[in-house]
């Protein structure tokens, strides 16, 4: 029966709306067999789709309740369909549908829907449909723990709960001071709700730890921002980490630029670097462009990074459908074409909490996805034919899953967020003399 009901829904076309209507629901002039809610998670036949289902299986009226087993198949098939996501609610691993834990992310190995979904979901897949499961009864976390004479159990969080451990289970939290004093200072967190803030903050921080800044600006900003604006506000910063006491260095960068127009303007404006974004052209157009913006910007002392290999997706006004890695062999010979004073390489970095599909990955055993390893080998390639060569990694975005988890469990929708591992991005940083 389940595969019956699956080659029949699988032909099905859905309609998704946001919130239910029951208006458009009866609607029998809609274009579609089933409509999905996606607020309630739930899939409801369409008059046309009941129509459809009646000839499939030969029935005079599907809502007869002699046919209520068929219209049971039919309802979790289209739910199957039309609301259970393959590497979001579920996967597939080792031939079985294995669900997916939404607050954590962990697969719930040896868990099953209840009510025929699984079994749907196994059709839906063309994995082995197994018998169906039935909940007989069910018990609360906290009537479950009231059951043992003996309550005990230790975690790093209690403290914080304890009011709720004392109401719910009658249970006393003991705090046990560490083995060593606490290093760690918990300052108050500090808003600040401008970007005049932000700055002021940056430059006062950078004082106190006599550290250099650079002040980036995008191609994208740059349209918006008024260029007269930009150069004042870099002098602004100098001198005001002069006031402070400290002449650290302060630079204004150009950040991806995609046009020598661009950068020969902010070169005019008093920047202090800018970057040419040629990795979308063609590799001698790339070499072109770079060296158009290196001849004139070292006119003008102005140090110029250039770009080899691709990001895909869109990086402020620069849009590439695939990903490119940087290739070793290329790299001396476009250094030495254009005199670019660093280089951007691609080795699999990734902007952004979803830039990586799941797809590209693979779960661990807690079921977090892990993206694919750097290319460590062609950095260390590059590093072979440029030894000491500036090298930059971009797109070096770390998605820490504790935030993640957090985030989901108070009502976020970042799922399957994923980033480069910092302990890969860790490993990148203590190469020679790198950038990241």
């Amino acid at each position: 029966m389940y595969s019956r009901t699956e080659n029949l829904v699988r032909g099905f076309r859905k309609k998704v709306i946001a919130e239910s209507d029951d208006k458009e629901e009866e609607d029998v002039n809609v274009d579609a067999d089933y409509i999905v809610d996606e607020k309630a998670k739930t899939a409801t036949l369409t008059a046309r789709g009941v129509k459809k289902a009646e000839e499939y299986f030969g029935l005079e009226n599907l809502s007869d309740p002699e046919n209520s087993t068929i219209a049971h198949h039919i309802n979790q098939a289209i739910k199957a369909h039309g609301t259970m996501k393959r590497d979001i609610d579920y996967v597939i691993k080792d031939g079985q549908v294995v669900i997916v834990d939404e607050f954590t992310g962990r697969l719930m190995a040896g868990r099953r829907f209840s009510d025929g979904l699984h079994q749907a979901l196994e059709a839906k897949e063309h994995v082995t449909v197994a018998a169906e499961n039935q909940t007989l009864a069910s018990i609360t976390f906290q009537n479950y723990f009231r059951m043992y004479d003996k309550l005990s159990g230790m975690t790093g969080t209690a403290d914080t709960e304890a009011v709720e451990f004392a109401q719910i289970y009658g249970l006393e939290v003991s705090t046990i001071p560490p083995n060593r004093p606490m290093v760690r200072k918990d300052m108050p967190d500090l808003i600040y709700r401008t970007r005049r803030e932000k700055m002021q903050a940056i430059i006062q921080a950078c004082v106190e730890a006599s550290s250099p800044v650079i002040l980036q600006v995008s191609s994208g900003a740059r349209k918006y921002a008024n260029q007269t604006l930009l150069r004042y506000m870099a002098q602004g910063a100098v001198e005001y980490a002069k006031e402070l006491g400290k002449n650290i260095p302060i630079v204004l960068h150009l950040d991806h630029g995609n046009s020598f127009e661009l950068c020969k303007s902010c070169i005019d404006m008093g920047f202090s670097s800018v970057m040419i974004d040629g990795s979308h052209l063609p590799y001698e157009e790339n070499v072109a462009l770079t060296k158009q913006v290196v001849d004139y910007a070292h006119q003008f002392d102005v140090t110029v990074e250039g770009e080899l290999g691709v990001l895909a997706g869109v990086e402020d006004e620069v849009s590439a459908e695939h990903h490119t890695y940087t290739r070793p062999e290329e790299v001396v010979d476009f250094v030495s074409k254009t005199g670019v004073d660093s280089l951007a390489i691609s080795i699999g970095t990734s902007h952004g909490a979803n830039k990586f599909k799941p797809e590209q990955c693979t779960r661990n055993a807690e079921g977090i996805l892990v993206p694919p390893e750097l290319r460590f080998d062609i950095l260390a390639e590059i590093e072979k034919e440029l030894p000491g060569f500036p090298i930059v990694l971009h797109g070096s975005s770390s998605v820490p899953q504790e935030y993640v988890k957090i985030i989901n469990t108070h009502g976020g929708k970042l799922k399957d967020a994923v980033g480069i591992p910092e302990e890969q991005l860790r490993k990148a940083a203590k190469t020679e003399k790198k950038n990241s």
